[in-house]
């Protein structure tokens, strides 16, 4: 298995357990999500984007536009957080988050390049 493979897989899954944090309100996320404006069960949707964001990862044809439409979701948490004015605790899974994404983007560049 080839490290492009193996930071994919764990991008993978880091999305999926997230969506499973936001799934079973984990932390109670669902009083963050009200508490930033965001309506009842917004925490759902966001669940179902990174599942959805998880599974396309796995899929070869359809990891690019994962990377994508994850890298846009993590811009709006930034975004939302930003606007929440959260502690910098806050940020760091996002930057944990993102970070993982870019690597993750950088390693299949490589690995089509070789």
């Amino acid at each position: 298995m080839s490290i492009a493979a193996i930071v994919n897989d764990i991008t993978a899954l880091a999305f999926a357990c997230a969506g499973l944090a936001n799934l079973f309100n984990v932390g109670d996320v669902e009083a963050n999500f009200r508490r930033w404006g965001y309506p009842r069960g917004w925490r759902l949707l966001t669940a179902g984007l990174e599942f959805a964001g998880a599974v396309s990862l796995l899929l070869p044809s359809t990891r690019l536009v994962a990377l994508a439409g994850l890298a846009l979701l993590i811009l709006a948490v930034f975004a939302t957080l930003l606007k929440g004015r959260e502690h910098f605790a806050h940020h760091i899974p996002a930057i944990g988050f993102f970070t993982m994404i870019l690597a993750d983007a950088a390693f299949q560049q490589l690995a089509r390049d070789l």
